[in-house]
Order: structure tokens, then C-alpha cells, then sequence
């Protein structure tokens, strides 16, 4: 797929991935839209995206909340007509023991990661004629991890969505991207150190993806 000029939701879109993927789909000249819950961090990253000279629209949503992810989609077709890329993006995850997560905690982490997707898919298709759905799984989602037993079953939740939706929806490719250990907030805040994986580098690797038309729709393609 030709990237110029598309049109590109990425929820998550105000740090970490989502942003350096935002930056670099509008360097390529794509159109985005960036969605988070934090409205300041949002705006920064709209402003430096627009004054970069790329085409930005932030929207503040809660992706758990149907009606804010409703309230994302409209407004997006409202000034772009339809959706080319969709990047699922936003995700949270607690890294405690089973014993000690709280069914809290246990609900952020389904609902933001795994719902999430549901939603954003949900509301997102009817205005996707031919495109690109990347859910962000993880290598969490592949493999299960001690202390991680929300996250991981939210990743591996994603896997199995992004294979369902195959068969439903064929005029969409869709892709689960499991990257390794990347130097994000979420990370920092759950292990207390900065891995070598940069979001620049996943980033890239989404460009690249959105770029190929010969990849098996339905596929996780594991980052290491």
C-alpha cells in the first residue's frame, strides 16, 4: 500500500509507539489521527506533529467506554470521510503477582487491551474500504510470563482477534505485532529499567508492514 495520503487511526497515539509510529506515518505524508486519555500529552504530540508540517487531528478518548469510542470514530469521519489504517495500539498492564492483582486491575488490563480492540474494530470496519488493521500484541502474548498473568492473557486475547476477524472481513489484512521488551512509560513503570528496544524501531517495522501487500493476512509476527 501507498501511505501518502492515507488515513491513519492509532489509539495510544500521545507517547511510547503510538507516537513515534504517528510522527513517522506523517513525515511519510499520511493523514493521522491520534487518540489517549491524557489530553496534555495528546495535544503536545499533535502540535509537534502540525508544526512538522503534517496533518494531525487529537481526540481525547477512553477506548474502554463505547461511547468515547464511538464519539473518536464519528469525529474522524466527520473530517476524513473513511479509515485506511487502523493501529490498536493503547495497552496497560500491572506487573504483580496473581495473588496481589486486584480485580481492578484485572479489568483496566482486559478492558484497555483486549476490548479495546473489539471496540475500536467494531466501530472502525464500516468505514474501511480496503485497508490494514495492526493490533499491538506483545512477546507476552506468545509465551506466558510469572507476575504478568492480566497482560499476557489480554496479549494472547489479541492474537486470537486478529485471527478471527480473517475470514469476516477479507478486504482487510489484519496483523498482531508481538514485539520484545521496548523502552516505553508502561514498561519503565513495571520493571524499573530501560530495555534496548526502542518505539522508533517498532514504528518502523508498523511503516513497513502497512507498506506490504503480499503478507498472509491473520499473521503475529513476533519482534525480537
Amino acid at each position: 500500500m501507498n501511505i501518502k495520503g492515507k488515513v491513519v487511526l492509532i489509539t495510544g497515539g500521545a507517547r511510547g509507539i503510538g507516537k513515534a509510529t504517528a510522527k513517522l506515518f506523517a513525515l511519510e505524508g499520511s493523514k493521522i489521527i491520534i487518540c489517549s486519555r491524557n489530553k496534555e500529552e495528546l495535544d503536545d504530540t499533535c502540535k509537534e506533529i502540525l508544526s512538522a508540517g503534517g496533518d494531525c487531528l487529537a481526540i481525547e478518548c477512553d477506548i474502554k467506554k463505547s461511547s468515547d469510542v464511538k464519539n473518536l470514530v464519528q469525529k474522524s469521519i466527520n473530517k476524513y470521510g473513511h479509515i485506511d489504517i487502523l493501529i490498536n495500539n493503547a495497552g496497560t498492564g500491572y506487573y504483580k503477582l496473581l495473588l496481589e492483582t486486584t480485580e481492578e486491575e484485572w479489568n483496566e488490563t482486559i478492558d484497555t487491551n483486549l476490548k479495546g480492540v473489539f471496540l475500536l474494530c467494531k466501530e472502525c470496519i464500516p468505514y474501511i474500504k480496503k485497508g490494514i488493521i495492526i493490533n499491538i500484541s506483545s512477546g507476552a502474548g506468545k509465551k506466558g510470563l510469572p507476575r504478568f498473568s492480566a497482560y499476557c492473557a489480554s496479549k494472547f486475547g489479541v492474537i486470537g482477534l486478529t485471527e478471527s476477524f480473517v475470514e469476516e472481513f477479507q478486504f482487510i489484512k489484519f496483523y498482531a505485532l508481538c514485539p520484545g521488551p521496548v523502552d516505553t512509560k508502561l514498561f519503565r513503570d513495571n520493571f524499573h529499567y530501560s530495555p534496548p528496544g526502542k518505539p522508533e524501531e517498532i514504528a518502523r517495522i508498523i511503516i513497513d508492514l502497512s507498506r506490504r501487500e503480499y503478507l498472509k493476512s491473520g499473521e503475529s509476527l513476533v519482534i525480537s
